[in-house]
């Protein structure tokens, strides 16, 4: 079998729900994301992502769904 060497990037994204009392649901208008660095699990990528990108940091953090189908990036 040859070796070949797998070269394969993993990114995270995120929607912020935020609730007020008298103002109720809210919603992050932007969308925070990136590509999770190799020392980190995808909860640590998603936190460090919201800090950088939006400057906040959250409470508590939900994976709601994972996407892992191959070929899901039409750019290559």
């Amino acid at each position: 079998m040859p070796n070949k060497e797998l070269n394969i990037s993993i990114t995270v994204d995120a929607v912020v729900f935020g609730y007020a009392k008298g103002e109720g649901v809210s919603v992050l208008r932007t969308l925070p994301g990136g590509f999770v660095l190799e020392e980190e699990s995808l909860e640590q990528a998603m936190q460090r992502e919201l800090q950088e990108e939006t400057g906040i940091k959250v409470n508590y953090l939900e994976q709601l769904y994972t996407f892992g189908k191959p070929g899901l990036n039409p750019l290559k």
